[in-house]
């Protein structure tokens, strides 16, 4: 997407010839004659990088600079000053401006200081984005598996990330890793060093997910001040990660059908389209085809999306990966919460494979996060996991599995509430700390401690008394 250059210069000779310059580059050129003008035109135009001549008729650079500031604060401003007045150019570095630039500079000079400042303003952007997300959930650096089925999973992602620009969409049940898998798609194309955006479609109310995704201009609707931009522009190069995308609403659905078809995006209250340069990646852990039947979701939107499938299989069809993950998963919460733990008895062994994990490989990770935090050993024993049904007394090595009827398996949401209370037990309520340790953000958290009515305070502590002799 090539960047917005403002150039504010009243000589037009100068004017034209370094508009001519830049737009031979790539670059999206406007140009004013006075400071008064550029301003006015700030809001319509949206520079990413303004050029501002030092010394102008009416309204000087000094005073221009403050202003432009004041209105569009991630603009980039260069001063493009006479070879005399480099003194005035270093003091307005000092009030905001990013760098300056004499009219003699040859065209290599000018295109490269430009260039920088895009450089620059694109690390701004991403970061801009980063410290809006909650990180205390863990994103291993590894899909790990040594089952048939995911030995299979790993070729085709080998395949499919050496096509940087197709579109792909990843199924499969809750916690099966759909997100990991579009992190290693990224991470294994010619789009690696470019951002890897990703937006969880559900957590974000319908009517605020078009302006994240394309960003809107100022006055675009109420309380629209300033202009932003989306995450789409954000990930420009890079790819793009939509997770859940069965939950977007019809009309999105058409806008997101016409950015993947035409390449282009426009903001919320824009006039101008931008080319976009971005792999679209999607999942669900709906079924998309009955959804379509339903006309939940659009047939065309669907084929668009589905050019190249990857469907997870749930961690019940994967009984060799368990304990692999599980051991795996140890090894990580060791080194977080500063543990020792060596490895599990054989009964815990033997009850992580008995069980049926509807919440796939997010809950197993959930679980031994838990059971390494609450360990005191080095061993983990079956009552250190948060099992959902009851896992039997201690026995010997040469104990057979333990067998669970698929009866004694308490729901999903049973288990996510269990493990929802003993989180905010460990972290005596601190919603913080027990998001962390569930691997959510808070958000998440509170809008669950609100669906499963648990109590926000340390509802387990209670007051001990001692038992009468």
């Amino acid at each position: 997407m090539a960047r917005r250059i403002l150039i504010i210069e009243d000589e037009e000779n100068y004017r034209s010839s370094l508009a001519e310059i830049l737009r031979r580059n790539g670059y999206t050129v406007e140009t004013c004659s006075s400071a008064e003008e550029g301003i006015a035109r700030l809001n319509a135009l949206s520079p990413d990088i303004i050029l501002l001549d030092y010394i102008l008729p009416g309204m000087d650079g000094h005073q221009a600079l403050k202003t432009i500031k004041a209105l569009s604060p991630y603009s980039m401003v260069i001063i493009t000053t006479a070879y005399g007045s480099i003194e005035k150019a270093v003091e307005a570095m000092k009030e905001g401006a990013f760098d300056y630039i004499t009219k003699s500079v040859d065209q290599e000079e000018i295109k490269t200081r430009i260039h920088k400042a895009s450089q620059i303003l694109a690390m701004q952007e991403e970061l801009g984005y980063f410290r809006t997300r909650d990180f205390s959930a863990i994103d291993l650096e590894n899909i790990l598996g040594n089952s048939r089925n995911m030995k299979d999973i790993f070729e085709r992602i080998v395949r499919i990330a050496s096509r940087p620009d197709t579109t792909v969409l990843i199924t499969g049940e809750t916690g099966t890793g759909k997100n990991m898998v579009a992190r290693a798609l990224h991470n294994l194309s010619p789009r690696k060093e470019k951002p890897f955006i990703e937006i969880d479609c559900l957590s974000i109310p319908s009517s605020l997910l078009e302006t994240e995704l394309f960003g809107h201009e100022a006055g675009a609707f109420t309380g629209a001040l300033g202009t932003k931009k989306g995450l789409f522009e954000i990930a420009q190069g890079g790819s793009i990660f939509l997770d859940e995308i069965g939950d977007m609403s019809m009309e999105l659905q058409g806008k997101l059908l016409k950015v993947i078809d035409e390449k282009v995006i426009r903001r919320v209250g824009g006039l101008k389209s931008m080319k976009l340069d971005v792999r679209i990646m999607a999942s669900s852990n709906r079924d998309l085809m009955q959804m379509v039947e339903n006309n939940a979701l659009r047939k065309d939107l669907y084929h668009r999306l589905g050019v190249c499938e990857i469907c997870l299989p749930p961690l019940r069809e994967r009984e060799k990966d368990i304990l692999l993950l599980a051991e795996h998963f140890i090894r990580f919460f060791n080194k977080k919460f500063n543990k020792k733990v060596k490895g599990m008895s054989y009964e815990a062994r033997e009850s992580l494979l008995a069980y049926r994990f509807p919440g796939n490989v997010r809950e197993l990770k959930n679980m031994m996060e838990l059971a390494v935090s609450l360990s005191e050993g080095d061993i983990l024993e079956p009552i250190h996991l948060s099992l959902c049904y009851e896992v039997g007394s201690k026995g010997t090595k040469n104990q057979a599995p333990v067998k669970v009827p698929e009866a004694q398996s308490l729901r999903l949401e049973d288990m996510e509430r269990n493990l929802i209370e003993k989180a905010m037990h460990i972290a005596g309520g601190n919603r913080t700390t027990a998001s962390g340790l569930l691997g959510i953000s808070r958000f998440s958290l509170q809008r669950k401690i609100e669906k499963y009515r648990v109590k926000s305070h340390d509802t387990n502590v209670r007051k001990r008394t001692s038992p009468s002799s």
